[in-house]
C-alpha cells in the first residue's frame, strides 16, 4: 500500500465538512510540521524552542535551545529515522515524556514521518498505558527516562511487553532501563539517512488524545492537523502572539491545552517557546524574568500568585492566560468567588479534551461564555467560526473546526458520544445568566474532581479504591483547596480493627495496584469515623473543614 493510500485512510472528516471549514478560513493546507518548515524558511536564525534552565534537576539531559532552522533539521532527521526503522505511514506512536525540547522534536518529527502520535498523560501507569496502546494498535512508544520521581520509560516498557504489536520502545534521556532504545543515540548511530519523503495533508489525523468521561473508560479523540491549527488560531489571535513573542509554558504537550493552546499558537505565530516544569512560583517567575516572557499560560489558581511574584522581582509585565478546568466566577453571576485570577488578561475555559474557549478580559473577572458560533478574535465580525457552543440540560456541548466528533476506527475504542443536535457533550455543567439566555457561565463539577489533563474522577470510586487497602476498614476522598496548587485530593481512612492504617500503607497498596498518580491522595488522614449527612452520604465538606483547620 502506498503512502497516499495510507493517508486517505487517515482522513476521518467527510469531504463536505472539510470543504466548508476550508471555505470559512478556519482550515487550510499546512500541517503542524509544515509550520516549522515555513518558519525555518522565513526566520531560520530566530530562536524557536528552549528548555527550562533547571531541566537536569527533574528529567534526563541538559538544557537545549534550537533556532527554527535547527528545529526543522532535527525534526527531519528524526522523521527519517522513524522511516528507516520501519514505522510506516499511519502507524501509532505513544508518547509519555517531559516538557522538553526533545519531546517536542520527537512529536513533530513523528508527524513529519506520517505517524499518528498519542500523547499519554504522565500520571498514567502500566495498566492505562497498555489499554491505550492496545486500543490504537500502536507500533511504538517513546518515553522519558524520568520526570522527577516518575519513570515513564519503565512503565511504557512494562506495558509494551504485554502487547504483540509494539515493535519499538524508544527513550528520551540518558538513564534508560534495559529494553528501551535511546532515540538520540539511534539518530546519531544512523548517520546519514535518506530524507523523509512522506507528504501528509492537513486533513490527515495527527494525534489521538484522551478524554475520560465521568465513570467511563478513556475515549481516544483523533484530531487532524487542521483541527489542531483551528484550536491554535483562537489562542494566537486572542493573545496577540506574533513573531518574536516570548511564550513561557508549564503545560506539557500531552493534551488540548499543551498542544492546542500552546504548541499550535507558537508554530502559527513564529514565536519563541520556552518550556517549564512547574515546581514552585519562585522558579517559574525567575524563569519568566530571565527570558523576558511576555505571555504565560497558567492554571487559573496560579495566576495571581505569579503576578505578585513578578512584581516583587521587578520583572516586566506579562500577559497571563488563566486556564479554567472546573468552572469559573463569571461577570454578572452575582456570586464571584475568591481566587478568580484577577491578574489574568485572557481566560481559557477548557471543555475537557473536546474544545476550549479563549477570550480577552475586560474586567477583573472572566466574561460569560457566549452561546452559538464563536470566532476569533472574540470581538471580530468577519473572522472564521472556530467553535460552536450550546448549553444542554446537563452540560455544554460543542462542535466546529477544532472539535473531534468522529471516533477512532475499530471496535476496541469507545465512540465519541453526540447529542441530538450532533454536538459533543463535554460534561462541564453550566447555566445561562439571568436575563440573557445568550450568555452562560460554567459551573464546578458537582461531586467530582476535575483534572486539567481531561480526567473527571468520581469520588465514590476513590472511596472504594482506598477501602480495598488491607489495613483500611472505610475510606472517603475529599477536596483540599490550595491557593497556589488548586484543588488536590485528600483521603480520610478508618483503620481495620487490630490493624495499623498509615499513609505509607495506603501509598504502598496503590503502588502495588499500579494506580495512576491522578488517583493518589496528596494528603492522608487517619480518623475514628467518616462523617455522614442525614441521608447517609459522606459529608465531604465536613472532612475538608475538620481535617484542614
Amino acid at each position: 500500500m502506498t503512502n497516499e493510500d495510507h493517508a486517505k485512510e487517515m482522513i476521518l472528516v467527510q469531504q463536505s465538512r472539510r470543504a466548508a471549514f476550508s471555505a470559512s478560513g478556519a482550515w487550510g493546507r499546512v500541517t503542524l510540521d509544515g509550520l516549522v518548515r515555513k518558519n525555518a524558511h522565513s526566520r531560520p536564525d530566530a530562536l524557536a524552542l528552549a528548555d527550562a534552565p533547571d531541566r537536569s534537576d527533574w528529567t534526563g539531559g541538559t538544557p537545549r535551545r534550537l533556532t527554527y532552522a535547527e528545529l526543522n533539521a532535527e525534526m527531519e532527521a528524526t522523521a527519517s529515522l522513524f522511516s528507516v526503522i520501519g514505522l510506516d505511514v499511519g502507524s501509532v506512536v505513544g508518547l509519555q515524556a517531559a516538557n522538553t525540547v526533545d519531546t517536542i522534536v520527537a512529536f513533530l518529527g513523528a508527524l513529519r514521518a506520517g505517524l499518528i502520535v498519542t500523547p499519554l498523560p504522565t500520571t498514567w501507569r502500566e495498566s492505562e498505558i497498555q489499554t491505550a496502546l492496545e486500543i490504537l494498535a500502536a507500533k511504538a512508544a517513546i518515553a522519558a527516562d524520568r520526570i522527577e520521581t516518575l519513570t515513564p520509560a519503565d512503565h511504557c516498557r512494562n506495558a509494551a511487553r504485554k502487547l504483540f504489536g509494539i515493535r519499538y520502545i524508544l527513550g528520551l534521556g540518558a538513564d534508560l532501563p534495559d529494553g528501551v532504545l535511546s532515540l538520540g543515540h539511534l539518530r546519531t548511530e544512523a548517520g546519514e539517512v535518506p530524507p523523509c519523503s512522506v507528504h501528509m495533508t492537513a486533513d490527515d489525523v495527527a494525534t489521538a488524545t484522551w478524554a475520560a468521561p465521568l465513570g467511563g473508560d478513556p475515549v481516544p479523540l483523533p484530531r487532524s492537523h487542521n483541527q489542531w491549527i483551528a484550536a491554535g488560531l483562537m489562542q494566537m489571535i486572542e493573545a496577540r502572539l506574533e513573531p518574536g513573542s516570548v511564550i513561557l509554558s508549564p503545560f506539557a504537550p500531552s493534551g488540548l491545552i499543551g498542544l492546542g493552546a500552546v504548541v499550535a499558537p507558537w508554530l502559527l505565530s513564529g514565536a519563541e517557546l520556552h518550556l517549564h516544569h512547574f515546581r514552585s512560583i519562585e522558579r517559574i517567575t525567575d524563569h519568566a524574568k530571565a527570558i523576558g516572557a511576555d505571555h504565560v499560560p497558567l492554571p487559573a489558581s496560579l495566576t495571581d500568585a505569579f503576578a505578585r511574584a513578578l512584581e516583587r522581582k521587578d520583572a516586566g509585565p506579562a500577559r497571563i492566560t488563566a486556564v479554567w478546568s472546573n468552572g469559573h466566577p463569571t461577570s454578572g453571576d452575582g456570586n464571584a468567588r475568591a481566587g478568580n485570577a484577577t491578574q489574568a488578561t485572557i481566560d481559557i475555559t477548557n471543555f475537557g479534551e473536546y474544545a476550549y474557549y479563549a477570550a480577552r478580559r475586560d474586567s477583573v473577572e472572566p466574561a460569560p461564555i457566549p452561546l452559538g458560533s464563536i470566532s476569533a478574535p472574540s470581538a471580530g465580525k468577519a473572522a472564521p467560526t472556530l467553535l460552536d457552543i450550546r448549553l444542554g440540560p446537563k452540560s455544554f456541548s460543542v462542535s466546529g473546526p477544532m472539535v473531534p466528533d468522529i471516533g477512532w476506527p475499530g471496535n476496541l475504542a469507545s465512540p465519541i458520544a453526540l447529542d441530538e443536535g450532533g454536538l459533543v457533550p463535554t460534561g462541564l455543567p453550566g447555566e445561562t445568566l439571568a436575563g440573557d439566555p445568550s450568555l452562560a457561565r460554567p459551573l464546578p463539577y458537582s461531586g467530582a474532581f476535575w483534572h486539567a489533563g481531561g480526567a473527571v474522577i468520581d469520588p465514590e470510586m476513590l472511596d472504594r479504591l482506598y477501602s480495598e487497602c488491607p489495613e483500611v476498614d472505610e475510606a472517603a476522598a475529599f477536596l483540599i483547596e490550595d491557593p497556589v496548587l488548586g484543588a488536590r485530593i485528600g483521603a480520610a481512612l478508618v483503620q481495620q480493627a487490630g490493624e495499623s492504617a498509615t499513609p505509607d500503607a495506603l501509598y504502598a497498596f496503590l503502588d502495588e495496584m499500579r494506580i495512576s498518580l491522578d488517583k493518589r491522595p496528596a494528603n492522608v488522614f487517619i480518623v475514628p469515623e467518616i462523617p455522614r449527612e442525614v441521608d447517609g452520604r459522606i459529608d465531604r465538606a465536613e472532612l475538608s473543614v475538620s481535617l484542614l483547620r
